[in-house]
């Protein structure tokens, strides 16, 4: 049996992803797994994977495990207490994920 999305501000932006282009469509894709099958990123594999100046799309919860060196900027589903302090402690900026929608924003996707 699948399940719903409760939350109605989740399914609208599920909705407006899956009208969008086919990373956005991926994007969306990923938001109406199960919670338990979507795991949450930490700071140390955005701090791997981007670059000095680089978008980064978390469709997910941001952790602070690790560190992050590099200015970014940050589109994800939520964050934690700990880890928007080293954000913004590292220069780097924190965004909404339904920002990337509304702004059609192109970036490095994380999962």
């Amino acid at each position: 049996m699948k399940r719903e999305k409760t939350n109605p501000e989740l399914k609208e932006l599920i909705d407006k992803f899956k009208r969008g282009s086919k990373a956005y469509k991926l994007i969306g894709k990923y938001l109406s797994r199960p919670k338990r099958k979507s795991a949450p990123v930490n700071l140390a594999k955005i701090n791997r994977v981007a670059m000095d100046g680089d978008v980064v799309i978390v469709p997910t919860k941001v952790l602070a495990i690790g560190n992050l060196d590099k200015k970014v900027k940050i589109y994800a589903l939520s964050y934690s207490k700990a880890c928007k302090a080293k954000i913004l402690n590292s220069g780097s900026e924190i965004h909404g994920l339904s920002e990337v929608v509304d702004k059609k924003i192109k970036g490095r996707i994380v999962v």
